[in-house]
């Protein structure tokens, strides 16, 4: 069995897709042949979207794995293979306004055309699955929920909770992750917020105003990354919406406290190991941060909660549900037509 795995360019400079493949694949060719496929353009505009599927056409394998963003891929594909797509959420739907004609040709190009033409489709969370269904525009036997796994570098790092000064890690600046209602949220807590992400001028602003002592990075490696788990009192993600929400987990098996959103998938993801608060309203996201903080208890029951969690997304686990999934499309590969 031999699996082709496509990618959007690097050029887009976002890892969070090829961070999580890159660690599947490692898995995957300890068992079977895998090639890796990295489309040469940024996707913007009709021209970009026609060499790489140009490219994609010339690079495809008898069972084709397109890992999420570049979803037209499959169009280029012949229907004589077998072709996966991974969607991990709905939100680049939300880029153009509903019923516009960019809305329209982007929703064509991304999920209505692709999710018809592939064989099987991945989503990682039950609400992503929902709202594809709710699209009406595929076959509800073609999608598969394969959820995410955490990092098997991530190792449980138990540290004594830093009650004079905690730190408070943030990962993500996207509008969606909420950073400016959190700034608003920790005004007057003697506490450091750790950001990783780019900042705007605004946010800049805000910090200042609002007193806040912060520290903020970007780029960092994947190992730089962890070491920032590892450093952290508390992973806080009070995102507005989400596919997933890796953080969570990452915090959660290094054996931290988490705070994130009473949102679907968020709240499902955290399995009842996290603060749940409402990402709309500050106050509640205030009042959850000082109840990890002044609560030792909440605390130990956060972090055993969350460490009996994670083990539902083992890396191991997780492969072989998507190792399944290609013997189930080399099968029907190989049958007689």
């Amino acid at each position: 069995m031999h699996i082709h795995y496509f990618f959007r360019s690097k050029k887009t400079k976002r890892f969070s897709i090829e961070a999580l493949f890159g660690a599947l694949i490692s898995w995957i060719q300890k068992r079977q042949e895998v090639s890796c496929v990295e489309v040469p353009f940024v996707t913007s505009g009709f021209k970009s979207v026609w060499k790489n599927g140009r490219f994609g056409r010339q690079n495809q394998g008898n069972i084709n794995h397109v890992t999420g963003d570049v979803h037209y891929l499959i169009l280029f594909f012949s229907k004589a293979n077998k072709n996966i797509l991974t969607i991990h959420d709905t939100g680049l739907l939300g880029h153009y306004p509903k019923g516009s004609v960019r809305y329209l040709v982007f929703k064509k190009l991304w999920f209505d055309w692709p999710m018809k033409r592939a064989d099987y489709i991945t989503t990682i969370s039950a609400k992503t699955q929902n709202q594809l269904l709710e699209l009406k525009n595929t076959n509800p036997d073609k999608i598969r929920l394969i959820p995410n796994f955490v990092d098997p570098r991530i190792e449980y790092t138990p540290a004594p909770f830093n009650a004079e000064k905690p730190r408070i890690l943030f990962v993500g600046t996207a509008r969606h992750k909420n950073l400016h209602r959190l700034i608003k949220a920790l005004q007057g807590l003697n506490v450091i917020l750790e950001i990783v992400g780019a900042i705007s001028q605004d946010d800049k602003t805000q910090l200042m105003e609002n007193d806040i002592d912060y520290v903020q990075s970007e780029g960092l490696t994947r190992i730089e990354l962890i070491e920032k788990y590892v450093s952290c009192d508390l992973v806080a993600f009070p995102s507005t919406h989400e596919g997933f929400g890796m953080p969570i987990l990452e915090g959660q098996a290094i054996g931290r406290c988490i705070l994130t959103s009473d949102i679907s998938p968020t709240r499902e993801v955290a399995g009842g190991g996290a603060v749940l608060v409402n990402p709309l309203d500050i106050q509640s996201i205030r009042s959850g941060i000082i109840s990890i903080l002044e609560q030792d208890k909440l605390r130990e029951d956060l972090i055993k909660t969350g460490l009996e969690n994670v083990r539902n997304y083992d890396l191991e686990h997780i492969g072989e549900m998507y190792e399944s999934l290609y013997k189930e499309a080399l099968t029907f590969v190989e049958s007689p037509s």
